[in-house]
């Protein structure tokens, strides 16, 4: 028998939605060590690979681990993370998805547009043309600095003509589009992770308005379990709880051949 495994990996971007995020699961309640690794870490990379190699770097070491869990665009990510885990270990952990779909075009542009609409137009100025964020979708760096570029002068002219000088004001800049380039950069990556297919086992979680979306994101071994519920309350919604802790009892082997695990109820 494999050792006792208790940690979960969850990629569960913080503080960008109104709906339940993983940790309403409570997994910590059945024993689990979860470590939601994108509230300790966000990383710069907009690359798949190197987004998830810089999450891997801020996990907890020692810990096997039993699953990878994502929520939606980050289900790509997580079957990116889990190729890392079986590499370091030689084992694949199962990837759980919820409402799991792909980065697409129109969210990275909506999520650029998103940020200009915070910033007001400079009136004594000509309107700035936006960045073409479709044009520089695969050439994610440069994609990057350019609307840190764009952003900044935006923010920044609208503060200065409102009679703020810009020495007051740069530190304060440079933090709001730390934020928007995280957000960007999170989708860029699970963009990018959504044009491979992995393999392995894999299990979705959907809410009962949610598209389902096929094996986008994982190999041949999926399962899917349509719950009847809003996306806002999927994670909270018990028999969520109960599907999850149902999957990790069939295909999480531990070290002791008569562990007990818990209902879910």
């Amino acid at each position: 028998m494999m050792g006792d495994k208790r940690h979960i990996i969850v990629l569960d971007y913080p503080g960008r939605r109104a709906e339940a995020g993983i940790a309403a699961l409570d997994l910590e309640s059945q024993g689990f060590i979860p470590q939601y690794l994108l509230s300790r870490h966000l990383p710069v990379e907009p690359e798949a690979d190197r987004y998830t190699a810089s999450l891997y770097a801020h996990a907890t070491p020692g810990g096997e681990v039993a699953a990878v869990m994502a929520y939606c665009a980050a289900g790509a990510l997580a079957g990116v993370y889990a190729e890392l885990v079986r590499a370091a270990s030689g084992e694949r952990p199962p990837v759980i998805c919820f409402d799991a779909e792909p980065c697409t075009v129109r969210d990275l542009v909506e999520c650029y547009a998103e940020a200009l609409r915070q910033i007001p137009e400079d009136p004594d100025g000509a309107p700035s043309p936006p960045v073409d964020v479709a044009s520089l979708i695969h050439q994610p760096r440069l994609l990057v600095g350019t609307v840190r570029e764009d952003l900044t002068r935006r923010m920044l002219r609208a503060l200065v003509s409102d009679g703020l000088r810009r020495a007051d004001v740069e530190s304060a800049v440079t933090r709001s589009v730390d934020i928007h380039l995280s957000w960007l950069t999170h989708l860029l990556a699970c963009f990018d992770a959504s044009t491979s297919r992995r393999g392995g086992i894999a299990f979705h979680v959907q809410s009962k308005g949610n598209a389902d979306l096929g094996r986008w994101s994982v190999g041949e071994q999926a399962a899917t379990v349509r719950i009847d519920s809003s996306r806002s309350d999927l994670l909270r919604h018990p028999e969520t709880r109960s599907a999850v802790l149902s999957f990790l009892r069939e295909n999480i082997q531990t070290d002791r051949g008569d562990r007990q695990w818990p209902s879910g109820r």
